[in-house]
């Protein structure tokens, strides 16, 4: 029978995939991952893909022509690319700990 109120765990009996990670190393695990599957850049296109929702390419086209989207955009015919590096950069300028 389970109790109610069972001890809490200790951080050592925490499996890793469920412990805290910083903001680096959230942001390096996602270069590591795009730098694998998208060797010249992140098309527009699949950002939302590329990110997992948090970036919308139609808003980044907004924010490109204001000025404030991703630094290093680049054009491979008709679509448009952003650099990984860029895109990691921009990521660490929005993201906030909650």
């Amino acid at each position: 029978m389970k109790k109610p109120f069972e001890k809490a765990k200790t951080t050592d009996e925490i499996p890793e995939n469920f412990k805290a990670k910083t903001t680096d190393e959230i942001l390096e695990n996602f270069r590591e991952k795009m730098e694998k599957e998208f060797k010249l850049g992140i098309p527009r296109n699949k950002l939302r893909y590329a990110t997992d929702g948090f970036l919308n390419g139609r808003t980044m086209a907004n924010r490109d022509c204001e000025g404030r989207g991703i630094p290093g955009r680049f054009k491979i015919g008709r679509q448009i690319a952003y650099p990984v590096d860029g895109t990691v950069e921009y990521l660490r300028t929005i993201l906030t700990v909650a």
